[in-house]
């Protein structure tokens, strides 16, 4: 049984439409308060029929609590549904058959008193079908005697919870089982798909399996609450006259430990009738059905018969009451027949029709799909395309002539070629089943239109980024509507329709294509498409210019281009005064452009990073700018070198440019320092001090003196501005020979320059 339906929530979903038509809903009536006796022989056999069936040892078992009864009395009511009145058996309450359909039956008890029944589960054993869990299940039953006929039948409708389209699993099991009374011989189940062996259940009959049997699902305003039902259906069997029969009709749920989603059997009031033979079936399986245009008279005579009522598929036929009905059409055929001593037989047989084959079209064409202009048309594989209703019993024949068709000769044909000098042929179709007569039809076979591929057929692409490569998606330059295009390297293969290539294609070099071109309704063409790669040229003039500042430059792309386009607008290979600035140029050649771009730069101004002063000789050390570099000190000539020598003692002032570009040098002093070896302080204006203030232009000065035993009797600093006048702390010092040592770097340097020497102090 499925576990998973949730009709609740299609109730939720038609809730305003069912309050809205509530006061129109029809649904059937049920009454669970007719005793065993009035529902087995009042309604089931019906009053009138007990002198020709004869019934004994009635019961009816299933649920019986406060909450309702499993079965009873139900009748049509008002609504639409298929049987008038009759006896409902249920695996839930009875009284919850009636609709809409929208809320799920799903009554058990919660103690797990509803068993299921033994003789059932010996049955679905016998088949094969799943037998676990069969609970809470309603059954009567009850022995007859058949004085008239030697066959019974009575009809029913299966409905159920468990019918859903998505479920193919679950089902509940019920069956009709009979057997000769107070014997050992097994049930037969008479609750079968007519025409088959098969059990009645949701399984095997719904939307897909017996579908012809099958009534719908059904929606929310339905007479029942049941999610889908069967059509109605009929069991029968044969019986012995004169011997006693026992009978039980059960079902029950199945699947669950607590048998939930219950399904129920509805059996039509006064159906339990005899039956009387009306003949086989006359049914295509059997190779017995009509023609269509013949006829077949199915004989009812019954001795002591008063009224013969006739129905095919359900509907009385009006007028129809002599006990021979002749049909021409294919239907279910039942009589009624009611004897002279009140009791009613009934009868039915199922009448079909050969089909006859539907052909409509009678001009097919055809590809010559390998073009190599031949097509080979296999004709039986043909058949099911001309015939639009196939079915194997049809008797297919082709030929060349209309007479050999309709003479049914030997000269029948299986294949047809056309070509380009024959693309046409006229053939006959015989179609004939069994015996019924045949027809004759004129076929029409013919080589269909070629499609006409009217795209450009020279594709030129253009590598603008001389990449060495363009990525084309092929499609994209077809610019005709299509069914499909497809494309190949090589002819053969196009025509082959093998190996074909990516729509997304990188191309590298000119190449022929072939595409593969179908237009709707025609025939594929083949046709050649080629590729052109093609690459510009670039400017080898147009290179980064650096230019001084405030100045401008000129910019010349070269001769010999198709055209120009600046970004500033100008059509000329050469651009005047341009100043500094990003710029690009559209260069066309060879039918493509190519994008140049240049820049104009302005020069960065040259910085003289350090001068290192070692005795005499500088050297100066520059960056920025566009080197080389050539070097000047004070107003001298320019040279290449960065290195001077014997540089004289004072200040002086370096230049720097750039040998490139004339712009105007950078310049920088420095002061190259005076040492001396003697000093006499005096007063007499003449080497009176020891003055290295020259000291307060560089980085990081340092002056030290020493006295011959290394003592330190004077630190230079810039509040003394590095002049020792021969004291300490104020005191002349002695005549001898003193020690100085100096430390610094130049501007701009890292390297710490050093001296140490001698002097000579003399006081008078």
């Amino acid at each position: 049984m499925k576990r998973f339906f949730t009709k609740q929530l299609l109730f939720l979903f038609f809730c305003w439409l069912y309050t809205s038509n509530s006061a129109m809903a029809q649904y059937i009536e049920v009454n669970t308060d007719y005793s065993v006796e009035e529902l087995i022989k009042d309604i089931f056999l019906g009053a009138r029929n007990s002198t020709c069936i004869e019934i004994e040892n009635i019961r009816i078992s299933g649920w019986d609590g406060p909450e309702g009864k499993s079965y009873g009395y139900f009748s049509r009511g008002t609504s639409t549904f298929e049987l008038s009145e009759g006896i409902i058996l249920s695996t839930g309450l009875a009284k919850d058959a009636k609709g809409p359909n929208s809320s799920l039956q799903d009554f058990y008890p919660k103690d797990g008193s509803w068993r299921g029944d033994q003789d059932l589960i010996d049955v679905l054993d016998m088949y094969g079908l799943p037998s676990d869990y069969i609970l809470n299940a309603t059954f009567l039953e009850f022995d007859f005697v058949s004085h008239l006929t030697e066959r019974i039948s009575f009809d029913y409708i299966f409905l159920s919870e468990e019918y859903r389209e998505e479920n193919t699993k679950y089902s509940d099991a019920f069956a009709f089982l009979i057997k000769k009374a107070d014997s050992t011989e097994p049930y037969q189940n008479i609750a079968l798909i007519p025409g088959t062996n098969i059990p009645v259940t949701s399984l095997s009959i719904n939307h897909i399996h017996h579908s012809n049997y099958f009534g719908g699902f059904n929606g929310v305003h339905t007479p029942t609450n049941f999610n889908g039902q069967t059509k109605i259906l009929k069991a029968t069997t044969k019986v012995e006259k004169g011997i006693k029969y026992h009978i039980k009709l059960v079902i029950a749920d199945h699947g669950d430990r607590l048998g939930r989603y219950d399904s129920a059997v509805i059996l039509k009031a006064g159906s339990f009738v005899g039956n009387i033979d009306l003949g086989d079936d006359l049914l295509v399986e059997n190779n017995t059905a009509l023609c269509r245009g013949n006829s077949h008279t199915i004989d009812a005579t019954v001795a002591d018969a008063v009224v013969y009522r006739w129905y095919k598929n359900n509907e009385e036929l009006i007028g129809q009451n002599e006990p021979k009905l002749e049909v021409n059409e294919a239907g279910m055929y039942e009589v009624f027949i009611e004897l002279s001593n009140g009791c009613t037989v009934a009868g039915k047989v199922i009448v079909e029709e050969y089909p006859t084959a539907k052909i409509t079209e009678n001009e097919f064409f055809f590809c010559d799909d390998n073009f190599d202009d031949v097509i080979s048309i296999q004709l039986h594989d043909l058949t099911e395309r001309i015939i639009e209703d196939f079915y194997p019993i049809y008797d297919a024949k082709f030929y060349l002539n209309q007479h050999d068709a309709e003479l049914n000769s030997k000269n029948e044909i299986s294949t047809v070629e056309l070509n380009s000098s024959e693309p046409e042929k006229k053939i006959y179709l015989r179609t004939q089943t069994k015996d019924c007569p045949a027809t004759v039809h004129e076929i029409s076979l013919m080589m269909d239109k070629k499609s006409t591929f009217s795209s450009n057929t020279l594709l030129s692409f253009c590598d603008d980024d001389l990449d060495g490569k363009v990525e084309v998606y092929l499609p994209d330059f077809i610019t005709q509507d299509y069914e499909y295009a497809l494309f190949y390297l090589t002819a053969e293969e196009a025509e082959k329709n093998q190996n074909a290539i990516a729509n997304a294609y990188t191309l590298t070099s000119s190449v022929d294509l072939y595409v593969r071109f179908k237009e709707s309704n025609k025939c594929p063409t083949i046709e050649k498409i080629s590729l052109e790669f093609k690459q510009p040229n670039t400017s080898t003039l147009l290179d980064e210019v650096t230019i001084c500042k405030g100045t401008t430059t000129n910019l010349d792309a070269g001769e010999g281009f198709d055209s120009y386009l600046w970004s500033t607008g100008e059509t000329t290979s050469t651009i005047y005064g341009v100043s500094v600035g990003k710029y690009w140029v559209k260069l066309g050649s060879n039918g493509c452009e190519y994008l140049q771009f240049v820049e104009v730069k302005e020069a960065e101004d040259i910085v003289i990073e350090k001068i290192e002063i070692q005795n005499q000789t500088i050297t100066i050390y520059a960056s920025g700018g566009v080197p080389p570099y050539e070097y000047a000190l004070d107003n001298g000539n320019y040279q290449t070198s960065n290195s001077f020598h014997q540089v004289e003692v004072g200040s002086h002032t370096v230049k720097v440019r750039s040998t490139v570009l004339d712009c105007h040098p950078t310049e920088k002093n420095f002061i190259m320092l005076q040492f001396q070896n003697f000093i006499s302080p005096n007063g007499d204006g003449k080497n009176d001090v020891l003055d290295f203030s020259d000291l307060r232009s560089k980085e990081n000065p340092s002056m030290k003196i020493f006295n011959r035993y290394g003592k330190l009797i004077f630190e230079g600093t810039s509040s003394n501005n590095f002049i020792w006048d021969g004291k300490q702390n104020g005191y002349r010092q002695e005549t001898g020979s003193y020690w100085y040592k100096l430390e610094w770097t130049e501007p701009g340097s890292t390297q710490v320059q050093k001296i140490s020497n001698s002097i000579i102090l003399k006081n008078k």
